[in-house]
C-alpha cells in the first residue's frame, strides 16, 4: 500500500503537479504533507513512514463496501428467511385452529349422542310406569349433574347417564360418582319438595366404562347408588 502510494506520488511529481492536490488512492489512503520539507526521495519515504506510524488509524483504509449483488443475495436470503418463518407462524396457526374446530365439532357430537341417549333412557322408564322430567336436555349445564328425574308414586329416581364408547381412553371412576351423590344432596335441599321421596339414584352407562374404583365404590355404597348397563339402540 505504501509503495503504491509513494509511486504515484513520484508520478504526480515528475509531471510538476501540486502535491497538496494529491486526491486520495483507491483504497481511501491520504497522506498530508508539505513540499519544502522534501528534498529527495529517500526523506520523502521516511516522512511518509513517520507520518504513518504516528496516524495509523488516521490513515488506515476504510472497508470496502460489498458489490450491490452480494447485498442484493443476502438481503434476498434475510427475507427468505423471514418468509419462513411467517409461514412456519400461519402453520402452527393453521394446526391450532383445525385442532379446536376439531374439539368444538367432537364436543358437538359428544352432547349429541348424550342428548339422544338420555331421550332413550327416558322412554326406558317411562315404559316402566315412571313420570319422567328430562331434567338434562331442559337445563342443560344447570342440570345439576341429574340428566333425569323419575317419579312413580312415592318412590323419585336421580339418574345420570353416560353414552361413551368403550374403548375410550375416558373411564368413570369413584370421584365422579361421589361428585354424583354430593350434587344429589344439594339439589334435594334447594328443592324441598322432592324431601320425602324415598330417594335411589341410577347411574346409567351404554358401555362398560367405569373403571374399578368406581365398581367398588357403587357395591360399597349400594343403599345409596346403583348402576344400570343399558345399551343404546338407535
Amino acid at each position: 500500500m505504501l509503495e503504491k502510494f509513494i509511486k504515484k506520488f513520484l508520478d504526480k511529481k515528475e509531471k510538476n503537479e501540486d502535491i497538496e492536490n494529491i486526491e486520495k488512492d483507491d483504497e481511501n489512503f491520504l497522506i498530508e504533507f508539505e513540499e519544502n520539507t522534501i528534498k529527495n526521495e529517500e526523506e520523502l519515504i521516511k516522512n511518509i513512514e513517520k507520518k504513518v506510524k504516528k496516524n495509523v488509524n488516521k490513515y488506515k483504509p476504510k472497508k470496502e463496501r460489498p458489490h450491490y449483488w452480494t447485498e442484493y443475495i443476502n438481503t434476498s436470503k434475510l427475507y427468505k428467511n423471514n418468509n419462513d418463518k411467517k409461514n412456519t407462524i400461519n402453520k402452527n396457526t393453521t394446526k391450532e385452529k383445525k385442532k379446536k374446530n376439531n374439539y368444538y365439532q367432537l364436543k358437538k357430537e359428544w352432547t349429541k349422542k348424550g342428548k339422544e341417549y338420555e331421550k332413550y333412557i327416558g322412554k326406558h322408564y317411562e315404559n316402566l310406569g315412571y313420570i319422567v322430567k328430562f331434567n338434562g336436555i331442559e337445563k342443560g349445564k344447570k342440570d345439576n349433574s341429574i340428566d333425569l328425574i323419575a317419579i312413580k308414586q312415592n318412590e323419585i329416581i336421580f339418574i345420570q347417564c353416560k353414552n361413551w364408547k368403550e374403548n375410550s381412553k375416558y373411564k368413570i371412576t369413584h370421584k365422579d360418582i361421589k361428585a354424583f351423590i354430593g350434587d344429589t344432596h344439594i339439589f334435594i335441599q334447594e328443592n324441598q319438595q322432592y324431601k320425602n321421596y324415598q330417594i335411589k339414584r341410577h347411574f346409567v352407562i351404554s358401555n362398560r366404562i367405569l373403571d374399578k374404583s368406581a365398581v367398588n365404590y357403587i357395591k360399597e355404597h349400594r343403599k345409596e347408588i346403583e348402576y344400570k348397563l343399558i345399551e343404546f339402540k338407535e
